[in-house]
């Protein structure tokens, strides 16, 4: 029900979010509960950091593993490439290390890192602290 009640628009998908929030705390033994909260949030950006806190931890559950892991794969796929979710991908990477997909969103993320990068140099140098923008500027070559 409360599936069904999440894909009805934003308030009903607030009101299953509330309600499975609370069942999963008066049910924290319940994995397939959890899993199916975690799954929820991972619809909407705004809950996804939840969602991969959630699904993180259900990985390492025998239970739940298989399961989470392609939730959280596809979590990983609907998000925007970001430095932070270069991290996320890689730790996921060493269960699925095979995977295209997953690969690619990788290489898309570690080009908004290195620009993030560069944007960070770039206002170090701007404000005059020149060492430190050298610096910067020398490990995003490295890391080239």
């Amino acid at each position: 029900f409360l599936e069904v009640l999440a894909g009805a628009g934003d308030a009903g998908y607030t009101e299953a979010v509330t309600e499975m929030r609370r069942q999963v705390a008066a049910n924290p033994a319940d994995s397939q509960l959890a899993l199916a909260y975690g799954t929820m949030l991972s619809y909407r950006e705004e809950n996804r950091d939840e969602a991969v806190t959630v699904l993180r931890r259900l990985i390492r559950n025998p239970a739940t593993q298989v399961a989470a892991r392609q939730t959280l794969r596809q979590t990983y796929l609907w998000e925007p490439a970001s430095p932070r979710l270069a991290g996320q991908i890689e730790e996921l990477l060493t269960l699925l290390p095979n995977d295209g997909e997953l690969l690619a969103k990788l290489e898309e993320s570690r080009v908004a890192q290195r620009a993030a990068g560069r944007i960070e140099a770039w206002e170090l140098a701007n404000q005059r602290r020149v060492p430190e923008a050298e610096r910067r500027f020398r490990d995003i070559l490295q890391a080239n």
